[in-house]
């Protein structure tokens, strides 16, 4: 069992591992993504590898963005596959709003079988977004 978290220090994603269900959990090790004590998601998908969804940026920068996507293929060690969600306004402005508190989740109830991936996060904290594309669209 894997957690994923933020730490008060606003630098990086932390994780940590348990191996009796949760009763204890290993040492926290630092990630390779940064973190600016914004919240985080991460989904394990049913192949087995693990998205991370972020604002890519430290502590030391403001505002949340931009929020993106990372795939990792060996339980979040290394995030080779990263993609920007949101950085700019959607009108397309040099504006840098606030996209942040995001949530995913994939499917697989359709006849087709597609095992879309779904994201909602905040939009500039004045709207809730909708997001949804598949693994091959991150890499």
């Amino acid at each position: 069992l894997r957690s994923f978290f933020r730490d008060r220090n606003a630098q990086s994603i932390y994780y940590a591992d348990s191996n009796d269900d949760g009763s204890t959990w290993s040492v926290p090790k630092v990630t390779s993504l940064p973190n600016n004590d914004a919240g985080i998601e991460s989904y394990t998908l049913k192949n087995g590898a693990v998205l991370m969804t972020f604002n890519n940026l430290n502590g030391t920068q403001q505002p949340r963005s931009p929020l993106t996507i990372a795939l990792s293929y060996d339980n979040g060690l290394t995030w080779p596959y990263q993609r920007n969600i949101q950085i700019h306004a959607d009108d397309n402005t040099t504006y840098i709003g606030e996209y942040s508190y995001p949530s995913l989740l994939q499917t697989s109830w359709t006849a087709a079988d597609d095992n879309d991936i779904h994201l909602v996060y905040t939009y500039d904290r004045q709207t809730i977004k909708y997001v949804r594309f598949n693994e091959k669209w991150i890499r």
